[in-house]
């Protein structure tokens, strides 16, 4: 991480190197915001966010997987938490953690925001979840019954995204915008269904849908610039407006284009600045509890002692 703004990218994951075979540290040297390390080495080369000298940079190291992770636990609430900088994900619903729910947390700097997996009936609701690399939210390996409701997410990869069969999820009430590539992503997962949806200047689409059967309506798709799309289903069926995309589909035909005002990024500075006087406020709030623990121990031990009929 580039302090409290943003997430390097690993030169090994982009399509430079895996598709066009260019060699990672050839990556680094040509993309900002990239690293790689040479493990024979034993090098990090980074490319920073600017071009200037790491030392003009704080530069932090990822190492814990995941803020809040569950396996297998059931009817779990994770609800009001700040997740920052999680190599994973700040929440983690994993392999069987079904009827679990994420209400009201904050998370950037992931991989995914929150993230389930091989979990059924899983409910994400509003929540804020921004600058992840994947995506804010992913339901995947058969995650059914997801829904993701109420949440912002921007400036991920994808707001909002179902794979692998995944079924019968639902997205209502999200403003999914700024994302690198799309608002709402559907592939290979029937049944999900997206209503009153706010989606808003998503670099490649604003709605994604591959090889899955899917419902729509009620939705807002505003594109910005000549190379967004309104929709795309499958490889490379594309729809500038959503007329086009109404007549030729036969989805949203209730659905609008004028959007209105977003709501406002999350000041990260602030945020940053906040977080790092948190060991302080815990201790001193230990403190106070202790010092309550004591009082009343001390009153317990002095009732304990009193003889419960006394002599006259």
């Amino acid at each position: 991480m580039d302090g409290p703004q943003y997430r390097y990218t690993r030169a090994g994951d982009t399509a430079d190197h895996l598709r066009a075979c260019i060699h990672e540290l050839d990556v680094v040297a040509k993309r900002p915001s990239h690293f790689f390390y040479d493990r024979e080495d034993k090098l990090l080369y980074i490319h920073t966010s600017d071009g200037n000298d790491p030392a003009l940079h704080e530069i932090e190291l990822i190492r814990r997987r995941a803020g809040i992770v569950t396996f297998g636990k059931q009817y779990i609430t994770v609800k009001g938490f700040t997740f920052r900088h999680m190599r994973v994900a700040g929440i983690n619903f994993e392999r069987g953690s079904d009827n679990c729910i994420a209400v009201n947390n904050t998370s950037y700097g992931a991989w995914q925001g929150i993230r389930v997996y091989q979990s059924t009936n899983v409910l994400v609701r509003g929540n804020t979840l921004f600058r992840n690399g994947n995506s804010g939210i992913y339901f995947f390996g058969a995650s059914i019954q997801g829904a993701a409701l109420d949440n912002i997410l921007y400036e991920n990869s994808k707001g909002v995204r179902w794979s692998s069969h995944s079924a019968n999820g639902l997205a209502q009430d999200n403003v999914a915008f700024a994302h690198l590539e799309n608002g709402i992503s559907i592939e290979h997962s029937d049944d999900v269904h997206l209503s009153r949806n706010v989606l808003v200047d998503n670099a490649a689409s604003q709605l994604r849908v591959r090889k899955s059967r899917y419902t729509s309506d009620e939705n807002c798709f505003e594109r910005h610039g000549a190379g967004q799309w309104i929709a795309q289903l499958g490889h490379y069926v594309k729809y500038k407006t959503l007329a086009e995309y109404q007549q030729a589909a036969n989805q949203d035909l209730s659905s609008r284009e004028d959007c209105g005002p977003l709501p406002a990024r999350i000041d990260l500075h602030r945020l940053h600045a906040e977080t790092q006087l948190y060991a302080e406020r815990a201790r001193k709030l230990l403190a106070m509890r202790s010092k309550e623990s004591i009082k009343r121990e001390r009153a317990e031990a002095k009732r304990d002692a009193s003889p419960t009929h006394p002599f006259p």
